[in-house]
């Protein structure tokens, strides 16, 4: 017994040489998963060193690429030319429009979702053929290096496209697979984050709105396709300012081809010299009547600019909701 502690003091050095090869090798495990992940990284998210032309997009030196993961698609299409993101480092020009970047939000498919699930079919085809396939996706997403008029409209930034097969009513026609490396299929507007600038007005003149910077302008659907799809918007603070009064809880539509005042309502806050209207007061415009404006108030309205007024006798929650839509 008297011997054991010194048998316990000649076993530390051994004891401390271990615990510092265990963490040698932790420090070295470690090391090693951070070089794999760091290539991955790389190979996942290269920068192109020369101009390049990729899906008919020419891309400056010094791009930036988003490419997909090995783990969702095999290690086989990581590459440039199924890039789904790309950030340049100056302008690029893309129909017309000066490109920041893009996200092409790439989509893949099996042989079996290609050929009608007929999976004995796929089973006869060549290895290429079977091979999971990628594809240009239904939505892009793009955003401007500069303000830019689309469709009528002056946006800034985020700019949102589809397929326009996507947005035809209901059942929509089938979307064609286009590969990934080649150029962009045909896309339609969708959504954009508006710059200044951006007025809208119904077709005779007599209201009118303008939207603040940074709001949001995007395509609308009505549920069972009972009106044509018009634009709304959103994001643009809890009050609209019109001509002739200022409207919380305001529900507006643009005409989609004509981009003229198609429906607006909403609560008053503030009226005008012209249209004096109270606060609290409900006002309700449609194209179909350009020359009314229905109005509910506890008190009585004699005039609002040039328009005839029509006086509702229920209030505005118990009004049957003509538009009931839904964001395509």
């Amino acid at each position: 017994m008297t011997y054991a502690p010194i048998a316990i003091l000649s076993l530390l050095p051994i004891l401390a040489f271990a615990e510092v090869s265990a963490e040698q090798a932790r420090a070295e495990r470690e090391r090693q998963w951070q070089a794999a992940y760091e290539r991955e990284m790389a190979q996942q998210f290269p920068t192109l060193e020369q101009e390049t032309t990729l899906a008919g997009i020419t891309m400056p030196a010094g791009t930036k690429l988003g490419l997909l993961s090995k783990y969702s698609v095999g290690e086989e299409a990581v590459k440039p030319e199924y890039f789904e993101t790309a950030e340049f480092p100056q302008a690029v020009i893309w129909r017309g429009l000066p490109l920041k970047s893009i996200n092409r939000r790439l989509q893949s498919s099996h042989c079996f979702e290609r050929h009608n699930f007929d999976f004995d079919m796929c089973e006869t085809l060549p290895e290429k053929e079977r091979e999971i396939q990628i594809h240009w996706g239904w939505h892009l997403d793009t955003v401007l290096a500069q303000p830019s008029k689309i469709n009528g409209f002056t946006c800034k930034d985020e700019v949102h496209w589809k397929r326009p097969e996507v947005l035809k009513p209901y059942p929509m026609d089938k979307v064609p697979y286009i590969s990934a490396e080649q150029s962009a299929p045909e896309f339609v507007f969708d959504m954009c984050v508006l710059a200044e600038g951006n007025e809208f007005q119904s077709k005779n003149g007599e209201l009118s709105f303008r939207l603040p910077e940074k709001s949001r302008i995007f395509r609308t659907r009505f549920m069972g396709n009972s009106l044509p799809d018009m634009w709304t918007g959103n994001d643009y603070g809890d009050t609209l300012s019109f001509n002739l009064f200022d409207l919380e809880s305001v529900t507006w539509y643009l005409d989609l081809q004509s981009r003229d005042l198609y429906a607006a309502s909403g609560t008053i806050i503030k009226g005008s010299p012209s249209c004096p209207l109270a606060p609290k007061t409900y006002v309700e415009w449609d194209f179909n009547q350009p020359e009314t404006l229905k109005v509910y108030s506890k008190t009585s309205v004699l005039q609002c600019g040039n328009f005839k007024i029509e006086m509702l006798k229920n209030p505005p929650q118990s009004i049957e909701l003509e538009f009931i839509h839904m964001e395509v």
